[in-house]
């Protein structure tokens, strides 16, 4: 009897492990639980709309924080300066998708993709640039499990390194999708 409870139990565990992990952040932790790690470890996080940085935990930097699914702070990776913006799903209010943003430095892209490779195997070529690398962007994506994708974008306006639990991406689409519909018809009776 206690085997199958515990062989039960790791089923339950298996089955909420989370898509992503950035550094102390996973994919489906609540606002509130992001909330706490930032203020514990003074990190500096803000509503997306805020143009100060901070210099630690603020709780102004969060004012209106109910009407925004946005936040971001400020850290150096490897040795640079980066935004971190994290996003949260409408309904549920847990963390799906994660975009670290650096300014443009081709030993730095190349830093990230051979780390990133060296992690999650070779990656592939999204889309490539056809007018040189300093007109257009470069895509590069990783696929480290059925429920991730890491996608980086380099090219003039800096390098975006992109953290999607798709299992919430799915779902945020498809909110979205629908709002848009109700929106259409509703304003559609206007005309």
């Amino acid at each position: 009897m206690k085997f199958f409870r515990n062989i039960i139990i790791s089923i339950v565990l298996i089955s909420n492990l989370s898509a992503f992990t950035f550094d102390e952040l996973e994919s489906g932790y609540s606002f509130q639980k992001i909330l706490y790690w930032a203020q514990d470890n003074n990190v500096p996080l803000c509503v997306d709309s805020y143009m100060l940085i901070p210099n630690g935990f603020k709780w102004s930097a969060l004012k209106n924080k109910e009407k925004y699914r946005t936040f971001h702070y400020y850290d150096i990776i490897f040795n640079k300066k980066a935004r971190i913006d994290l996003y949260f799903t409408a309904k549920s209010n847990e963390l799906y998708k994660l975009k670290i943003r650096w300014n443009p430095s081709q030993e730095l892209k190349e830093t990230i993709i051979s780390v990133l490779n060296k992690k999650y195997n070779s990656g592939t070529v999204a889309f490539g640039a056809s007018l040189g690398e300093n007109l257009t962007s470069r895509f590069k994506e990783w696929h480290p499990d059925k429920d991730t994708l890491l996608s980086l974008k380099s090219g003039m306006v800096g390098i975006h390194l992109t953290y999607t639990d798709l299992t919430y991406s799915d779902s945020e689409y498809k909110e979205k999708k629908k709002k848009k519909i109700d929106m259409i018809v509703k304003d559609a009776s206007k005309f």
